[in-house]
Parts: structure tokens; C-alpha cells; sequence
């Protein structure tokens, strides 16, 4: 059973493409509700770009929008400035009741003729020339958009040109014209993983060109884009229906709007609408296929028909069901195809369903095929049922206890750390009794009253809980406990916990033992535990000398200065040379100052503020002791005497 529920894993997507024209969904119910709030948010509104986004997305999806639209766009509506004059344009048109806005905008018919004219830009005013019936010159028109194609071919320019065409109400054969267009505009989509098409400028752009190609495909009449490209559009557009960005969230709505009312081209989403998943169990189940468009709409194409291919069992790959034809679910129904599935008495396991369909409405586009994905379960029976307390030694036979489910034991078990409890079981598929390997079997020791409870893993053959070692797992806690069985699986129908019997375990205080082993569940809890409280102690100051020592250093550091002194009375030293002026004065001031500088360094200061007052002190002595130099240097034979003195 593991090894179908391992294949069932990988086959587990619900539509799988066969050929390039499978859709990978379609808008639900509850995208469309997301996306209807990422509009509501919208308001309070700020400018009438969001307001005409997000009234597009709301009326496009059929909600109701807020208030207060009015009074916005009225702002906006500039007729110098195009882009802002749209928006205004558009939201008030799409307000209920509609936005008047009061002969705003004449004079825009004059912005036909200015030269640089982009195609977006002409996209935006012909839309607001046509909402606010202002002049519109379709010749005009005709030629700017002439000129545009000249100039740039890209993708976007294509599509802004043909929306702009169309609202001019270009007839088919003007419309022909452009088909070299949209097909070159196909051939410059980017393709990712076979299944995606879409435009490096983001959702906007594919969203934007999406729907030109089918408007001015349904306006034609015929087909235009090949159909596996439109495919890939639709579902490149569906992988993005996560985005809140409001502009785009809106062009995407547009788009798929535009894919689900197609006249010529509009694609079908099979999915299953019930029977994922079948009992055996019930005797009876229907697979029901639904058929939709890309908006979530029911489908219901004229002559149209559904065949179950194959179904083969992932796990043995046995086909056993080729060729059988689905009926429509009711005659109001008809956008429903069922089969009983379970009429081929299949056995529990996957199975991916090969579906085909088909119809004579030529503008549906079907997949040629599409699997699905279902699985078989049934309930199941634990048979043999044995439970025993046995000697770990094994030195004396079990008496086992037999149950039948889901009775539990009469009377109560008791073990203790001496001891091993084991239980021995099989489980069959209800009905044929056939035996099974569930992908969950486990035994629960469960406290009673205690919140603690242990689960081992069950071997179907023998399941053995070895007291003195299991113990570690219940923190060595006696008391009653309950033996479960719980097994479970993906293709059981239902899970199954049967309580086999209560338990009274005397198990020893094992790990308040000396040298005992802490168990994963005491590191677990200790490791929690709070721990001390960190508190900084900064460094302690270094012990000072005695003041013995102390005295003695500064008596030996005064030492050189007292000989200095004794020196200078010996040789006679006077004062009678010194130079009196305002440098030699600030000199020898600073010079003083510079040693007391020391003293207190010695004393109180740090390095750092030593430093500071230095630069103050020293850059006035270095100019004042340079002066006095120069003096003294160019003093003549006057300097000399005095030197010499």
C-alpha cells in the first residue's frame, strides 16, 4: 500500500496535459471573491486611476461597487493632460449611477493631430472621445494608427491600435488588414515549460494583447491565433490570479472575460466535480466530470459527448476499464458527465482516469485528453488481536489476552520495568479479508491522569515495549495508563483507534538514580529551564602601591631635576642674557606650562585629555620658541654677546 500511495503522490495533480490544448484551471469562486476584495480596498479612492481600475475589476466580475467615485474623477477630468482625462472618463462611465462630467473635456478631439502621439495614448483618447460623444474623426484615427504600426511593431503597440480600431467601429474588412500584425504579435510571446505564453512586460501586456486577439478574432468572425497559443495565454493569465497590483488584476479579469464570451475561440476546463475519492465501502461511486470555460461557467455545447478512456491502477498499472461512455448527469445538468466508477469493481488504490470530449460546436476548443486523478479506499478489520505481558528474560511463556474489536481487555494489565508489553495483530481489507500493510500503525500508552502519553511504532507480526528502555519515554511516571492501537492511511476509508486495554505500570524513578543516563526528554527540559541572570561587573582597578613605595618613586623621578639645580648655582647660572620680549616670554611661560602638564599626567589626567591640552599648549610655544630664535639669530654681534653672556 506504501508503494501506491508513493505513485498516487506523484500522479496527484488533478488535470495533467496530454496535448497542448489542456487548460491548468479556471477562475473559482474564491478568486473571485479575493479578487473582488483587492478592489474594495481600494476605497476610500485617491485619483481616478484607481478608481477606474478598480471599478473595471468589480464591474467586469458583476459586484456592486462603493460610493464616492464622483467626486474623484470630477478632479481629474483635465483635457490638456490624456492619460488623466481617460481615467476620469472611464470611471465615470462605469460608476452607477454614471458620473456627468460636465463638458470637462472638449477641446480633447484637438490631440488627434499632435505628431507624438503614442499608441497607447490614442487608445486612451479615443475611448474617452467615444465615452464623453466629443467629435472623433475615424479617418483620423485610421491614419494615426497606420503611422503607429509603420513605426513600432511591438506587441503592445498591436494591441492599444486594434482596441483602438475597434472602437471606431472598423468593419471586417479593415479588420483583415491587421491579421499579419497579430500573428507577428504571437510570434514575439515568450513560451515557458510548453503550457505558458505570455510578454516580458509583465500581466498587463499579455492580458492587454489577449484580449485585442480575441475581440478582433470575434468581430472577423474566424479563427486567427492558433489555438494552442490562445491555451497558453489562458494559462499563463490563470497562474497569476494571486496579484493584488490593481491595473493588472483588472486587464486580467478583462481578458478572461474575453476568453469565456468568445464567439470563435473559447477554451473548456474538465475537472472533476465529485469522486476524488470512492468507497468501497458504499457498494457505489460516481465519477462526475465538469465542463466549464475559463471564467468557472458552466458549459453545456451542443452535441456534446464524454468517453472514459482508460483507468489504470498507478500501482500495478493495470488498465481494467477502456472505452466507456459517460452520460450526461440530468437533462438540467447537462455541463455534467457521469460513470460509475465503482460498477468495475475496482481494488484500493490510485487510478488516473484518461477523459476525452467532444462536441460539434466548432468554438469550443476540448482537449483531445486529460487525466484525472482518483483513489479507492475502503475501511479495514485488525484481526488476531493479542496482547501479553511478558518477562524481559523471556524466561516464562506470555498467557496472551485475544480481543476482538473493538472490546477492550475485561480485566487490568499490570507491568513494571522488568517487563515487556507486546501485541500481535493483522489488518485485512473489510470484506475479503485480504491482508494489508497500512503506511501508520503505532501503540499509545496514554496517563490517564497525567497529561503524558508515548507512542512506539507498530509492527503488524509482533509489537514489543521493552518497559526498562520505553520507560525513558514516560519520564519513569507509574501509574494506569491506556493502550491504544491507532492505525491510519491514505485509502482507509476511515482511521481506526482502538483502545485495547488499561495498563498499571510500576516503573522506578530511573532518572533520579546516581549515574543514571538523562533521558531526551530531561535535556529537552533543562536545556528550557531559565537560567542565571547575567549581570556585567566591569573590570576591578589594579591594587595601588603603598604609599612607602609610592613616596620613594617620586622622590628618585624629582632626583635629576635637584641635580639640575645644584649644577646651574655651581657653574653660576644667572639670568642676566635672557632676552626680553613678548615671544621669549610666551616661551618660556609655555615651556613651564608644558612640564606642569606633565605633572598632572602623572598625576590625574588620561593620556587622550593630555593629548588635548598639549595641542593647546605646544603650537603657541613651537611660534613663540621659533621667534625667539630668529630674533636672537639675526641679533648680530649684540645676539652673540648676549649668547655669550
Amino acid at each position: 500500500m506504501q508503494l501506491q500511495i508513493l505513485l498516487g503522490l506523484l500522479l496527484s495533480i488533478a488535470i495533467v496535459s496530454c496535448n497542448g490544448l489542456t487548460m491548468s484551471g479556471y477562475l473559482s469562486k474564491v478568486d473571485k471573491a479575493r479578487l473582488a476584495g483587492v478592489f474594495k480596498a481600494s476605497w476610500p479612492l485617491d485619483d481616478a486611476a484607481t478608481a477606474h481600475y478598480a471599478l473595471l475589476g468589480l464591474t467586469t466580475l458583476g459586484v456592486d461597487a462603493p460610493s464616492g467615485v464622483c467626486e474623484v474623477v470630477k478632479k481629474s477630468a483635465n483635457p490638456s493632460n490624456i492619460e488623466a482625462a481617460y481615467h476620469a472618463s472611464v470611471a465615470a462611465s462605469l460608476a452607477k449611477p454614471a458620473c456627468s462630467l460636465g463638458g470637462a473635456l472638449k477641446g480633447l478631439e484637438a490631440r488627434l493631430d499632435d505628431a507624438s502621439l503614442s499608441a497607447e495614448s490614442l487608445l486612451q483618447l479615443v475611448t474617452t472621445l467615444k465615452n464623453e460623444k466629443l467629435p472623433l474623426d475615424a479617418k483620423k484615427v485610421r491614419s494615426v494608427m497606420d503611422r503607429l504600426l509603420k513605426d513600432d511593431s511591438s506587441a503592445g503597440t498591436v494591441a492599444c491600435v486594434l482596441l483602438a480600431g475597434l472602437r471606431i467601429g472598423l468593419d471586417k474588412a479593415d479588420l483583415a488588414k491587421f491579421k499579419g500584425d497579430m500573428k507577428d504579435a504571437l510570434l514575439q510571446a515568450d513560451e515557458s515549460d510548453g503550457q505558458y505564453l505570455y510578454y516580458d512586460k509583465g500581466v498587463y501586456t499579455t492580458a492587454l494583447v489577449t484580449e485585442a486577439l480575441l475581440k478582433t478574432t470575434d468581430k472577423l468572425g474566424e479563427a486567427v491565433a492558433p489555438a494552442d497559443k490562445l491555451v497558453k495565454l489562458a494559462n499563463y493569465l490563470l497562474s497569476r490570479r494571486q496579484i493584488y497590483q490593481l491595473k493588472s488584476a483588472a486587464q486580467l479579469l478583462v481578458a478572461l472575460k474575453s476568453f469565456a464570451d468568445s464567439s470563435v475561440q473559447s477554451p473548456v476546463v474538465l475537472f472533476l466535480k465529485s469522486g476524488a475519492t470512492l468507497s468501497k465501502s458504499s457498494g457505489s461511486g460516481v465519477v462526475s466530470v465538469q465542463l466549464a470555460d475559463v471564467w468557472g461557467r458552466p458549459v453545456s455545447p451542443a452535441g456534446a459527448s464524454m468517453t472514459l478512456a482508460s483507468a489504470k491502477n498507478t500501482g500495478s498499472g493495470a488498465v481494467f476499464l477502456k472505452d466507456a461512455a459517460m452520460s450526461v448527469a440530468s437533462a438540467s445538468e447537462r455541463s455534467v458527465f457521469n460513470i460509475d466508477f465503482m460498477k468495475a469493481k475496482p481494488t484500493v488504490g490510485f487510478y488516473q482516469l484518461a477523459v476525452s470530449a467532444k462536441s460539434s460546436e466548432k468554438r469550443f476548443l476540448f482537449p483531445a485528453s486529460i487525466a484525472l486523478q482518483v483513489k479507492v479506499v475502503s475501511t479495514v478489520a485488525v484481526q488476531s488481536m493479542e496482547v501479553a505481558v511478558a518477562d524481559r528474560d523471556q524466561q516464562s511463556a506470555p498467557v496472551p489476552v485475544k480481543l476482538t474489536y473493538p472490546a477492550k481487555a475485561k480485566s487490568q494489565l499490570e507491568a513494571d520495568s522488568h517487563q515487556r508489553l507486546s501485541a500481535k495483530f493483522q489488518i485485512t481489507m473489510s470484506g475479503d479479508n485480504t491482508p494489508v500493510t497500512v503506511h501508520q500503525a503505532f501503540i499509545r500508552l496514554n496517563h490517564l491522569t497525567a497529561n503524558k502519553e508515548a507512542i512506539f511504532v507498530a509492527e503488524p507480526d509482533k509489537t514489543s515495549v521493552d518497559l526498562a528502555t520505553g520507560g525513558k519515554n514516560l519520564d519513569y511516571l507509574s501509574g494506569l495508563y491506556a493502550m491504544e492501537l491507532i492505525v491510519g492511511d491514505a485509502l482507509i476509508d476511515k482511521s481506526l483507534v482502538w483502545h485495547l486495554a488499561d495498563v498499571k505500570l510500576d516503573l522506578p524513578d530511573e532518572a533520579n538514580k546516581p549515574g543514571a543516563v538523562a533521558t531526551p526528554q530531561e535535556t529537552e527540559r533543562a536545556a528550557l529551564k531559565p537560567k542565571p541572570e547575567i549581570k556585567h561587573v566591569f573590570r576591578q582597578p589594579d591594587k595601588m602601591a603603598p604609599a612607602s613605595i609610592a613616596m620613594g618613586f617620586t622622590i628618585l623621578c624629582l632626583a635629576p631635576l635637584a641635580i639640575l639645580l645644584i649644577l646651574w648655582a655651581y657653574l653660576g647660572a644667572n639670568l642676566s642674557g635672557f632676552v626680553t620680549s613678548v615671544p621669549a616670554l610666551l616661551f618660556h611661560i609655555g615651556l613651564a606650562g608644558i612640564l606642569i602638564l606633565y605633572f598632572f599626567y602623572w598625576s590625574c589626567l588620561n593620556m587622550f585629555e593630555t593629548l588635548r591640552y598639549l595641542c593647546l599648549l605646544g603650537v603657541p610655544t613651537f611660534i613663540c620658541g621659533n621667534r625667539l630664535l630668529r630674533s636672537l639669530a639675526s641679533g648680530g654681534s649684540g645676539g652673540e654677546k648676549k649668547i655669550a653672556e
